[in-house]
């Protein structure tokens, strides 16, 4: 099946506070990232890469500090 509708839309409906949009093509979920490259604005998770928009990065952190 081929759904198409905005990533937005994804997020009403995961209702979790485990997912943030960290770019307009991306959403992750906090408890899988295993390191934050700020300087290369990346998520790292075991096996792969994910980029962080400039828009994105200050409200990631601040989830990210939050989970602590």
């Amino acid at each position: 099946f081929v759904v198409r509708f905005s990533l937005q839309n994804l997020m009403d409906k995961i209702s979790s506070d485990d997912f943030i949009q960290c770019h307009r093509s991306y959403v992750v979920n906090l408890k899988r990232i295993k390191t934050v490259d700020l300087s290369n604005n990346l998520v790292m998770f075991d096996t792969r890469e994910v980029p962080v928009s400039r828009r994105e990065k200050t409200k990631l952190m601040e989830r990210l500090d939050y989970l602590k």
